[in-house]
């Protein structure tokens, strides 16, 4: 987590449960879009440039690294790609090399229950960002095509994490950010539990 918070342990009884009704709520007030699925496809920039337009691929949920990581399994592909979610920096889980971040657990439990394994989702790319993080992961806006749910904005509704912009500023970056200072205001997720 860019923003590094030292307390560890803070937890308050059915703050998920308070968090994910909030969340379906959201989503079925909203509609669930999101303004990147009119994009089409079309980039051809060799991996780790920026992408001149928009790309968006369909992709199956395989795994969850933790509350803005998961694995996907792409489309006439062997093995799974990783994906971290643009516009969100969530709480670190520790991974065996050191404690779990406060709220950690619940941002991947909240982010499992948006996308469970087998969710079908569409993985679209930001013409402002790189292709790929330093650590080989694949930077994308991750959509639920069934549902149509913007997987980082329910997130950032709810408190799972934090608006995050690397370098530059990306697709949607306002709309993230009016997100996270409402659950900020609000004590939610992340906001009420760890500050």
């Amino acid at each position: 987590m860019t923003r590094r918070n030292k307390h560890r342990g803070i937890r308050a009884t059915g703050v998920l449960a308070v968090l994910i009704g909030g969340l379906i709520t959201a989503i079925s007030l909203t509609g669930g879009t999101a303004s990147w699925q009119s994009w089409i496809a079309g980039s051809g920039k060799p991996e780790g440039q920026h992408s001149e337009a928009p790309v968006s691929e369909s992709a199956t949920v395989a795994r969850f690294i933790d509350g803005d990581t998961i694995d996907v399994q792409l489309p006439n592909t062997q093995g799974t790609a990783r994906v971290r979610l643009i516009g969100i920096d969530t709480p670190e889980l520790g991974h065996g090399t050191g404690p779990n971040e406060c709220f950690a657990d619940d941002a991947r439990l909240i982010l499992e229950t948006l996308l469970p394994v087998g969710t079908e989702v569409a993985l679209s790319t930001d013409p402002t960002q790189l292709q790929e993080d330093t650590y080989g992961r694949l930077l994308r806006h991750v959509t639920d095509q069934a549902t149509g749910t913007n997987v980082t904005l329910a997130l950032l509704e709810v408190g799972a994490g934090l608006e995050y912009t690397y370098n530059q500023p990306y697709t949607g970056q306002a709309e993230y950010r009016a997100a996270e200072s409402a659950a900020r205001n609000h004590a939610l997720g992340y906001w009420g539990a760890c500050l």
